[in-house]
């Protein structure tokens, strides 16, 4: 059950703040009347531990893994902020997506549909809700990302990727789409399967 949610930009101002959420978290114990010593484990919304064997490939990617992505370390930075917690659990990305839409969502059953620049390796998903579990039922991979295309778009125009897309969507309405449809249709096929790949 849902019973709270912040994020931390809100609390510091900075856009895709990257620091650790001490705010948020405080501020969603407060909402739920609870304390840290209520908590029994974190969710985190990226399981990194496939990808360990990509990251140690290099001594960079190595440090990032060990300084950062690793489960372990993320118990440390409760215990420095105070919020001291007994483990953390990695949550596939698209998965804690599917379930934030389904815990959101009144009516049963549910088909939830994740669309994503990327999550490990996954860029676009389906699931199914029955009121209690989110199952997934089909995949696609990266090279489906209509995100990172987008993204792509975004940058080609001139602004910051994953970050400026709002602009390009409010001017889509005051774009001619038969200029570039030909473009749009050859770097985007539309699979028999009802994915996508984008070329």
């Amino acid at each position: 059950k849902l019973v709270a949610a912040a994020q931390q930009e809100r609390f510091t101002g900075r856009k895709f703040d990257h620091s650790f959420p001490a705010d948020a978290i405080r501020s969603c114990l407060a909402l739920a009347g609870l304390t840290i010593g209520d908590v029994t484990a974190v969710g985190h919304n990226f399981d990194y531990g496939p990808l360990r064997p990509v990251f140690s490939r290099t001594p960079e990617g190595t440090d990032l893994f060990d300084a950062c992505l690793d489960p372990g370390v993320q118990v440390r930075w409760f215990s420095a902020h105070d919020l001291p917690v007994g483990r953390v659990e990695p949550v596939r990305h698209h998965d804690a997506h599917a379930w934030h839409a389904a815990l959101t969502h009144d009516d049963m059953p549910a088909t939830v549909v994740v669309a994503d620049g990327v999550g490990e390796t996954a860029s676009l998903s389906i699931y199914d809700f029955d009121g209690s579990a989110v199952r997934r039922i089909r995949s696609w991979p990266i090279t489906a990302s209509l995100g990172l295309f987008y993204s792509l778009i975004t940058q080609q125009l001139g602004w910051l990727p994953n970050s400026d897309e709002h602009m390009v969507m409010g001017l889509a309405a005051y774009g001619d789409p038969a200029r570039y449809r030909d473009v749009m249709r050859r770097a985007v096929e539309l699979r028999p399967d009802g994915g996508v790949r984008v070329r």
